[in-house]
């Protein structure tokens, strides 16, 4: 069954939620992880894929939009892109649970400060918890 984990960031906003998002794919990409990561808007998934490429000089995660059918490890997508292959890791930043998700081994929701995102991740713990899936909180330090 697939496991869910909620990261709570003490601070920030969506800048500060996507580059925790970079660090976890980095961190999954380096175990040997597929991951995907998902995104509200065709916007953010332009700002992540640059993001990806840029938030850590010495980083190199090879990644492509799922738009792209790529072999690559890391993809990125939203709820309008065909969906990914099964995988290790989905990193959800969307507005809601990917009708994929149960095709991962790990689910992570990253909360920011932000109050919409707040109310998004509290109607996703909500439809985990819900289903009987496994649920972890982590609360980050700044």
């Amino acid at each position: 069954m697939t496991e869910v984990s909620f990261y709570v960031l003490a601070s920030g906003g969506a800048e500060e939620r996507a580059l925790f998002a970079c660090r976890l794919t980095e961190k999954a990409y380096a175990l040997g992880n597929r991951v995907h990561i998902h995104l509200r808007t065709e916007a953010e998934a332009a700002h992540f894929d640059e993001l990806l490429w840029s938030f850590r000089p010495s980083s190199f995660i090879p990644h492509a939009r799922i738009e792209a059918a790529s072999p690559a490890p890391v993809t990125i997508g939203t709820a309008s892109a065909p969906p990914p292959p099964a995988g290790d890791l989905l990193i959800n930043l969307g507005g809601e649970v990917p009708s994929c998700f149960s095709s991962f081994l790990k689910v992570a929701e990253v909360v920011s400060t932000d109050p919409e995102v707040q109310r998004m991740t509290r109607d996703h713990y909500r439809f985990y918890r819900d289903h009987g899936y496994p649920l972890q909180t982590h609360r980050l330090r700044s």
